[in-house]
């Protein structure tokens, strides 16, 4: 589900795997692990993508009913 937002967020930002990943600072293969769902993504990693990557605002919420 993350894999998916965070590219539908690359899309509709208008940027590539690879203009993402030279804005991150991190090679277009770690971009294509989040996209494809591959290995887990530290929140810190997710925050940097949505926040300085994609110009978003990552916001957390969590239940326990």
């Amino acid at each position: 589900m993350i894999a998916e937002l965070v590219k539908d967020a690359r899309v509709k930002a208008d940027k590539t795997q690879a203009e993402l990943a030279q804005k991150l600072n991190v090679d277009r293969a770690y971009i294509s692990k989040i996209k494809r769902a591959v290995s887990d993504i530290r929140v810190s990693s997710l925050k940097k993508v949505i926040e300085e990557g994609l110009g978003g605002k990552l916001s957390i919420v969590v239940e326990l009913l």
